[in-house]
């Protein structure tokens, strides 16, 4: 699973130890004696680090889902299997389908192994040629 979030309107993939916003709706009030109250207030925006390498330990545990990384504007983007004889290139796109956000690749057909090579193709590897072969032959049996 791979963590996504909007740039520019794209979706894109997002790593590492990073500050995020997210919108907070309540406020703690102090009282002249001490007491603290929380209290509804007008939503403001809150930054704050979160390690996504964790966040993402935490939906693989079932802890946190869409609603906790929606908060921060987060999105996990689902992968595509790759079919049969078929291979990803380059990178991946993050597109939106169905309110989902999906990982797309290019794909390429898988090439077909190699033949093996002829004599011929192994010698020139080597930088000999079939003549170069005879002639060392020749000069070895005439000794």
């Amino acid at each position: 699973m791979t963590l996504v979030h909007q740039v520019d309107g794209a979706w894109t993939p997002i790593h590492g130890v990073q500050t995020l916003e997210r919108m907070v709706a309540t406020c703690t009030v102090t009282y002249h004696d001490g007491r603290q109250a929380e209290m509804s207030c007008e939503p403001y925006p809150v930054a704050e680090t979160l390690d996504l390498g964790k966040v993402e330990q935490l939906v693989a545990e079932g802890l946190w889902g869409v609603e906790e990384l929606q908060a921060y504007g987060l999105r996990p983007a689902m992968a595509v299997d790759v079919p049969e004889g078929k291979q990803r290139v380059g990178e991946p796109r993050y597109v939106e389908r169905k309110n989902e956000v999906v990982e797309e690749w290019t794909l390429e057909q898988i090439p077909a192994p190699a033949a093996d090579p002829t004599p011929a193709e192994k010698l020139a590897a080597l930088g000999l040629t079939v003549e170069d072969l005879r002639a060392l032959f020749s000069v070895a049996g005439s000794d």
